[in-house]
């Protein structure tokens, strides 16, 4: 039985997402062992183990664009809010640390509603979080800004900007997912 809240799609459903194909049956079967699991029509586990074992899943030109599309607009976002909170050299990035407690915040949000609440769907997930999210934060530039504060002499400053960026990054996605719950209020699930 699904975890109450969670939504919950049937066989017809994936099929139209996903055509009458063995990666949808794959899906449906999958679910039917553990149903406590949320749908996830971006995984199949029958692909990926064949990917484990040498054989790469091919990328898909629609998806692709949607990531395209997505990543633009979050790299503008997170180069238009650099910009307006520059960070003093060998001061705390502000700005860095900002995106990525929003991103992280978003992501818990969109995560919950895509597998939670909506129907399946090929492109909201890779646009919104792997497209938008994924280009507006940013671990590398959290890492080379770490570099830069020890080598600058600023080791406390380093030494407090990691663990509050993994903290606060985890907590605001709890928060997001909460948030999201709540926004979303009751589900009444699909079977």
């Amino acid at each position: 039985m699904p975890a109450p809240g969670r939504r919950t799609a049937d066989r017809a459903e994936y099929e139209r997402y996903l055509g009458a194909t063995p990666q949808a049956e794959s899906i449906m079967d999958n679910h039917r062992m553990d149903p406590e699991r949320p749908l996830d029509p971006d995984i199949d586990p029958a692909i990926d183990n064949r990917a484990r074992r040498g054989r790469p899943r091919h990328a898909q030109p629609d998806i692709l664009a949607a990531i395209a599309v997505g990543g633009v607009i979050g790299a503008t976002a997170r180069y238009g809010l650099e910009q307006a909170i520059p960070t003093p050299s060998s001061g705390f990035p502000v700005a860095t640390f900002v995106i990525n407690l929003v991103g992280s915040l978003l992501l818990g949000f969109v995560i919950v509603i895509s597998l939670e609440r909506l129907a399946p769907t090929r492109y909201v997930r890779p646009f919104l979080a792997t497209g938008i999210i994924g280009s507006f934060t940013t671990f590398s530039t959290f890492a080379v800004e770490n570099v830069e504060l020890v080598h600058d002499g600023a080791i406390l400053v380093a030494a407090l900007y990691v663990p509050v960026t993994l903290v606060g990054g985890i907590t605001a996605s709890w928060v997001g997912i909460v948030a999201a719950r709540l926004f979303t209020g009751p589900h009444h699930e699909t079977t």
